[in-house]
């Protein structure tokens, strides 16, 4: 999933705020999940940031355990494919 970023995203700092990259990756799973489960525990960790402008890109994969509800997340800078972010999700 694409996402631009926009002037409403950033923080006093002027780079997207971490609440942002948290509402992306979770807009990213699969609507199967997402429609009937609910995310009880999320893991960031924040590798760079993203500025005004930049397109970002959402991905999300299935982790250990192909029942277990846990999905990994990233969220990467589409012009250069630089990890911006990394998610662990867990689903129940």
């Amino acid at each position: 999933m694409q996402f631009t970023v926009r002037q409403s995203d950033l923080d006093m700092n002027r780079h997207v705020n971490n609440a942002v990259y948290v509402g992306w990756a979770l807009e990213s799973a699969p609507e199967e999940i997402a429609g009937t489960l609910k995310p009880v525990d999320i893991e960031v960790g924040f590798r760079a940031e993203a500025l005004a402008g930049d397109t970002v890109i959402a991905r999300c994969g299935l982790g250990a355990g192909a029942n277990s509800g846990r999905f990994l997340q990233e969220i990467v800078r589409e012009k250069d494919g630089k990890e911006l972010a990394r998610l662990r999700v867990n689903w129940a």
